[in-house]
């Protein structure tokens, strides 16, 4: 699970790097108890969620803020692509499970990822999916 949060929110970094040159971010894959802290990542006890932030040096235009929330669900979909061509050409019982489990695991991710909603706040404040975000951003710039 740590992986497949860790790739989605990878996602996001690369659409930050490529369309605003930010070089002030930082990954956070799990809840609970940090296990390891860098300046840039940091990994806590329970891989149950994740996210990602960056530091505003200029003001950020809709396409770029826009770009940055669809890089996570779209670094899913290249996850759930790569697992799908591992699974073609696997052969041994333990490894296809392995890979169906990855391949249902990373497209429930990329539903509630993509779906508008808010998650439930028993770990953390109450947060919001990238498609609830990015239903936001387009309801401000159609006011």
């Amino acid at each position: 699970m740590t992986f497949s949060i860790g790739f989605h929110e990878m996602g996001h970094l690369l659409a930050c790097k490529v369309f605003t040159k930010n070089e002030v971010w930082h990954i956070k894959i799990g809840i609970g108890k940090e296990i390891v802290k860098t300046k840039r990542i940091t990994l806590c006890a329970i891989p149950f969620s994740g996210y990602f932030r960056y530091e505003e040096k200029r003001a950020v235009s809709t396409f770029e803020e826009g770009s940055m929330l669809v890089g996570g669900p779209l670094g899913t979909a290249l996850l759930l692509l790569l697992l799908a061509l591992i699974l073609r050409n696997v052969a041994s019982a333990w490894s296809v499970s392995l890979a169906k489990y990855l391949i249902y695991f990373n497209g429930s991710m990329l539903i509630t990822s993509v779906v508008p909603m808010r998650y439930s706040a028993v770990f953390n404040p109450i947060r919001y999916s990238d498609g609830w975000q990015f239903w936001q951003l387009v309801r401000k710039n159609n006011n």
